[in-house]
């Protein structure tokens, strides 16, 4: 794969199966797109939002943030891309919503390598596009 931005813009899938479906925009460094989660019992797709920060030859920092919405709940990813390689990987935070003597105890820690899958299709960029409207 020849490394450049467009190859941050699309689907790419984690170790669990889990789907994220990415529109990276070069011009300001966002990200929009959606996840497909396998865990947690949340039916989906979710909205993403992110920002990246290409450092150049293919390699950059990433993150990303979704809001469950059949939780209480927000994860955050962060991580590097590499874009000879096709990986995403990160590290992420799931933080529940918990009274004030729970709020250490409600922050969940772990690490997701996702993978390139290819392209955005026409109907997955529609897709992304309506979650953020």
């Amino acid at each position: 794969m020849t490394p450049n931005l467009d190859n941050l813009s699309g689907v790419w899938c984690n170790q669990l199966g889990s789907t994220l479906h990415l529109c990276a925009h070069e011009e300001d460094g966002s990200i929009v797109g959606s996840l497909q989660s396998v865990v947690g019992g949340v039916p989906g797709p979710h909205p993403v939002v992110g920002y990246f920060v290409d450092v150049g030859d293919g390699l950059g920092v990433i993150g990303f943030v979704v809001r469950w919405s059949s939780s209480r709940s927000v994860t955050s990813w962060t991580g590097h891309f590499n874009l000879h390689e096709g990986t995403l990987t990160t590290s992420w935070l799931l933080t529940e919503a918990s009274l004030e003597d729970g709020e250490w105890a409600s922050t969940r820690v772990g690490h997701d390598v996702f993978r390139s899958q290819g392209p955005l299709g026409s109907d997955d960029i529609r897709s992304s596009a309506s979650l953020h409207a």
